[in-house]
């Protein structure tokens, strides 16, 4: 487990850097009070960043527990709220919120790091404009947009233990459709026994270029990750070999399905009309057998989510002012199925939550 703390930005922030999700409007940093931290793409590409997780340690000095090497199942924690970061930390795409109902934690696969554009940090308490899980902060990744001069990278990484990172992005235009897309694959067999993973994921985003008072956008991302989970070790066991696994059959699956699809109205240079609406689909698949009582359990969570906001801007009192009015609306619809054997032959129950 790496840990760092999260009370200074690492670096100076460049005050013309446009952030967006300390006041859900785009503004520049200098604009800001408050204690922003944005990484870039050209941040994530010096500094090698294979996840998300990793980026935000290491570029933004926060907190980040693993209990396995598989990256996509770390916790991120601001402000110091520990085990229960994964309720306390908002994680957004695009404006969109990718946090479990159940409280459980995040996937970072489920972001293709050849996609991520930025990723915004903003500390503290953002409840006011978020609602809940943001209590500690707000983690904002903003994905690729297509861009005039066509762009394709390849990239390829290796390490110890196995582990291996190949992503291939593109971006460009055509005909006044702008266009951005990734696919990536990683694994690694893991520090310990019984740790390895394998992700394959791919994104595609698609925007209209606002010419006088309309732009749109769509985008699309799909993640497929299956690992191991080496489970817990007491302390003579660590004495004896940290490397140990004591249950051998333990693993999950997780996919996932995000789409997203918006438009911006400018009736006129004061005023903008936002609609972003989102569909999200995870599947997870968990056989623990290492349990006193075995569990093979399966979820299924559907989401959706409309956030309309209109945005004025205006001079108040000989200074700049923008008035944001908006509405999240989301549900999340969860359902639980628990069996009794690794097959899913024999069903043990079963529960739904809707939120």
């Amino acid at each position: 487990a790496a840990t760092t703390n999260d009370l200074t930005n690492t670096e100076t922030q460049d005050p013309e850097t446009i952030l967006v999700t300390a006041t859900r409007t785009e503004r520049s940093i200098k604009s800001i009070p408050a204690n922003p931290t944005v990484i870039t793409s050209e941040d994530i590409r010096k500094g090698g960043f294979t996840s998300a997780p990793e980026a935000l340690q290491k570029k933004a000095g926060l907190h980040v527990r693993n209990f396995s090497d598989n990256p996509s199942r770390a916790t991120v924690d601001i402000r110091g709220f520990g085990e229960n970061s994964q309720g306390r930390v908002l994680v957004l795409v695009n404006g969109r919120r990718i946090n479990r109902p159940d409280l459980g934690p995040v996937n970072w696969s489920q972001v293709p790091m050849g996609n991520v554009e930025r990723i915004e940090v903003v500390r503290g308490a953002q409840s006011a404009l978020y609602g809940d899980y943001a209590v500690g902060g707000v983690i904002n990744i903003i994905t690729r947009r297509g861009r005039e001069e066509p762009q394709t990278e390849i990239a390829v990484t290796g390490g110890s233990h196995g582990f291996n990172d190949q992503t291939l992005s593109t971006a460009g235009e055509y005909n006044g459709v702008g266009y951005a897309g990734s696919i990536g694959h990683q694994s690694s067999d893991g520090y310990r026994d019984r740790s390895s993973y394998e992700t394959w994921s791919g994104s595609i985003s698609m925007e209209t270029d606002p010419r006088e008072w309309l732009g749109t956008w769509l985008d699309y991302s799909y993640t497929d990750s299956e690992y191991d989970l080496p489970g817990p070790l007491n302390a003579a066991q660590v004495r004896q070999d940290r490397e140990q696994s004591v249950n051998p059959d333990d693993d999950a699956e997780e996919t996932f399905h995000n789409v997203g699809f918006g438009f911006s109205l400018y009736p006129d240079d004061t005023r903008e009309i936002v609609v972003e609406t989102g569909f999200s689909q995870k599947d997870l698949e968990s056989n623990i057998e290492s349990f006193f009582i075995p569990s093979f359990n399966t979820w299924t969570i559907d989401t959706y989510s409309l956030s309309p906001k209109y945005i004025q801007s205006s001079s108040l009192f000989g200074m700049d002012n923008a008035l944001t009015l908006g509405v999240d609306a989301s549900y999340d619809d969860l359902d639980i199925d628990l069996y009794g054997d690794r097959g899913h032959n024999i069903r043990n129950g079963s529960s739904k939550v809707e939120k």
